[in-house]
């Protein structure tokens, strides 16, 4: 389990913010090397994040305390600002719709994220001229920043042939960008609404820091679309999701979590970027927020859509961990699982499991079921291994998840190591567990919360809790 030293502890309250910051940071410049997206050192960057809804219609989220909330609660790395072109957008008040895109980018600078600059169009070609004159505004006011990304036709269509429509438009709109910025990530759209992808890669735009963009919608493109990705970057171009969702290609209907965790287990084994669609509230499936929600971040659980659920946990999954990793003596291991009473029938819950030793020693000594849960997926993979060497693994499973998502009522024991100040903060959810449930951590206490009994050895202290917890200063 997880615990840190007091040298550090002062450091950690502010440890979240700071991982969010680290996008730009670690990476650095992007560029394209043979078919990855690569940051200044040459490692595969990969960054997650939120594509903005059309400008036109929702652009009261183009704000800074969206931007940050996406950053800090999410853990977005990158942020699309999707700049409507037709349908009132940009050809209808051009002035009005770049101030909101650049308020995006700025927000996106100075909280150290990526940020994409989209032509939000079907027909960009019909637009050439406005294209190049707004990409190069954009380049000569941030191209010296390594946050811009240059996304040049959001989605042309299926009767745009890529040969003789598509790539000619990028290619007149390229040198527009490249004469007041020579190097930040340039993404093209590609045909039929930036699916198909093989066809750019059988014929690819030349240049340095060009990459190609990829969009799907889980319920209704599947393996075929998953094939000609691989055929593209087998072709050795490199892809971007810029924009992807969780519902049909409509963007509502149904919501298909089997086949989203199909294509995000795709785009993790080929290191692809990539942008869910959208930050808005909307009665819509594809929709983050539900209709009213605010448009300046503090979203709770219960104005998410299941959409915006599903996506968010997700990007959680990526953040660093809040604290550094000490094993617990298998002396105090033994004394938790003693003190809790933990029996065959229980259910076992292990919050930050590291290696997962308290999981597998509930298995093996008492027979009982358990689940380990950790933020860090170095310590997903020990763990893992950890059941399989000890033969326990149809009794204990290990899960990626931020412990502070989880609902925790199916388990009988909860077991912890984490700061004081992480243990109050799971409170209200230690709080739905069923009566008689078992609370045990080690070296530290719930601020607030009597316990049960505590227990001093070697050093090391246990305590205990039961539920219903039992507040100080009530009755």
């Amino acid at each position: 389990m997880r615990f840190v030293v007091a040298l550090l502890g002062c450091l950690l309250m502010a440890s979240w913010a700071c991982a969010q910051e680290r996008a730009v940071a670690t990476y650095g410049s992007l560029r394209v090397e043979r078919n990855r997206i690569v940051g200044m050192e040459g490692e595969p960057a990969i960054v997650r994040g939120m594509s903005l809804y059309w400008s036109q219609w929702k652009g009261q989220f183009y704000n800074p305390d969206c931007v940050k909330w996406l950053r800090d609660d999410w853990n977005c790395g990158v942020v699309r600002a999707s700049m409507a072109v037709g349908a009132g957008g940009y050809l209808n008040d051009p002035e009005r719709e770049k101030e909101k895109v650049k308020a995006v980018v700025q927000a996106a600078i100075d909280l150290g994220m990526y940020v994409i600059i989209d032509w939000h169009d079907h027909n960009a070609h019909q637009h050439l001229e406005q294209a190049q004159a707004f990409f190069e505004e954009m380049a000569q006011t941030y191209g010296q920043h390594p946050n811009v990304i240059y996304e040049t036709w959001n989605e042309p269509l299926n009767t745009h042939d890529w040969s003789t429509v598509i790539k000619p438009y990028h290619e007149a709109v390229i040198p527009k960008i490249r004469a007041r910025d020579s190097d930040n990530l340039i993404v093209c759209g590609t045909q039929t609404w930036s699916q198909d992808v093989d066809k750019a890669a059988q014929d690819p735009i030349a240049g340095d820091n060009i990459a190609y963009a990829l969009h799907f919608y889980a319920s209704t493109h599947k393996q075929p679309l998953r094939d000609k990705a691989k055929a593209a970057l087998e072709k050795g171009v490199a892809l971007m999701v810029t924009e992807w969702g969780a519902s049909e290609a409509s963007g509502n209907g149904t919501l298909d979590r089997e086949e989203t965790q199909k294509w995000i287990h795709f785009m993790n084994e080929n290191e692809l970027s990539w942008c869910n669609w959208s930050v808005a509230d909307l009665a819509e499936t594809s929709a983050a927020l539900k209709p009213g929600a605010s448009t300046k971040g503090g979203w709770s659980a219960d104005v998410i859509s299941p959409s915006g659920l599903l996506v968010r946990q997700e990007l959680r999954k990526y953040r660093e961990p809040d604290i550094l990793y000490v094993p617990t003596p298998m002396v105090v291991v033994d004394k938790m699982l003693e003190l809790a009473q933990v029996k065959e029938d229980d259910l076992l819950y292990d919050l930050g499991c590291g290696d997962g030793r308290i999981v597998v020693e509930a298995a093996k000594r008492y027979g009982c079921r358990a689940v380990g849960y950790d933020i860090n997926p170095v310590r997903v993979q020990e763990a893992r291994e950890n059941v399989a060497e000890n033969n326990v693994g149809h009794l204990v499973r290990i899960e990626h998840q931020d412990v502070f998502t989880l609902d925790l009522s199916d388990a009988d024991v909860i077991t912890l190591y984490l700061l004081p100040s992480l243990n109050v903060k799971l409170i209200p959810q230690l709080e739905q567990l069923k009566p008689g449930a078992r609370i045990v951590s080690h070296d530290f206490d719930m601020r607030g919360v009597i316990p049960d009994e505590v227990v001093n050895m070697n050093g090391h202290t246990v305590y205990l809790w039961t539920t219903p917890l039992k507040k100080e200063g009530s009755n």
